[in-house]
């Protein structure tokens, strides 16, 4: 039930990855512009920086996105050929992710390889 900007989330993140870097600079702007006051403002370098991440590796890994000692793995999709992407992800305490975080996201990849971009 929570609502927030694509540039402050890992689910809108993998979604920017896959974006041009004008279009991402247009939609931070934008979100950092609009963001509620409750949300702290994310530097545009440091928001770039986790795109790029995420473009090298194919997910993103985020801690503390909705709740306190949480963490998610998420990753876009292409379920539909020349529709825009989604977004999925799977997550956990971050205790868990700490202990086995990479056989989490290899299952992540695995359950979603017939909807990833080739």
């Amino acid at each position: 039930g929570k609502l927030r900007p694509l540039s402050y989330n890992p689910l809108g993140k993998v979604l920017l990855a896959e974006c041009e870097d004008d279009q991402i600079r247009l939609v931070i702007r934008h979100n950092n512009a609009a963001r509620h006051e409750s949300l702290e403002m994310t530097p545009e370098a440091e928001l770039f920086a986790q795109i790029t991440a995420i473009r090298d590796q194919g997910y993103a890994l985020d801690s503390g996105f909705s709740w306190p000692d949480a963490m998610i793995a998420a990753l876009a999709i292409h379920p539909i050929a020349d529709l825009p992407p989604l977004s999925v992800a799977v997550g956990g305490l971050q205790q868990d992710f700490e202990r086995c975080g990479n056989d989490i996201v290899k299952q992540l990849f695995a359950a979603m390889a017939p909807w990833r971009r080739k």
